[in-house]
């Protein structure tokens, strides 16, 4: 196995995270279940798109078509429809299940979304030590704030997504409006 890949196993279904460059390494990893997210506007039946879902032929795929963006009235900005539906695909996956969330730099959407399924697998409480595994196996995520809100509204967990994202998660949470600037 390639040392690159780093799965978290802690809650449920074993989750991993990568941009469209480290896919490679994961074709012969296990993945059971891709998160494909790829820019607004992609169709599966483009052939890029093809080409990823073909290298994990054995994998059940769900396409997630979303911009990396905050301000839920973008075109193509994530949707809370589509943040329920991620959670609820992966909502029945057991520990033998290997997730594999991929974006195009794997620091964003998909680590927003891998961090949801951690969640959503881990229970009420495990938002800080969920968080603390996706920036365990991917130093580099800054996931996106529009999927952590959606996904902490879908999960009743009152802001406790959100603050566990912030450099102090202890801070008392305040709401931020987003889709109005700034």
């Amino acid at each position: 196995m390639d040392h690159r890949i780093r799965w978290v196993d802690a809650y449920g279904p074993h989750v991993s995270v990568c941009g469209m460059a480290e896919l490679a390494a994961y074709r012969d990893a296990g993945v059971t279940h891709l998160v494909s997210i790829w820019p607004g506007g992609a169709s599966e039946h483009d052939d890029d798109v093809g080409r990823v879902h073909a290298a994990f032929h054995e994998a059940d795929v769900v396409f997630v078509p979303v911009n990396d963006v905050v301000d839920p009235l973008l075109p193509f900005a994530p949707s809370m429809s589509v943040v329920a539906d991620v959670l609820r695909w992966t909502s029945p996956l057991t520990a033998r299940a290997r997730v594999l969330v991929h974006c195009a730099a794997g620091v964003s959407r998909s680590a927003a979304l891998a961090y949801g399924i951690l969640c959503l697998h881990a229970g009420e409480g495990e938002e800080i030590e969920c968080f603390a595994h996706v920036m365990g196996m991917r130093p580099s995520a800054a996931p996106n704030d529009l999927i952590v809100t959606y996904a902490d509204t879908i999960l009743g967990r009152g802001g406790a997504m959100i603050r566990a994202t912030r450099p102090d998660p202890f801070a008392p949470y305040a709401p931020r409006v987003l889709g109005f600037g700034g």
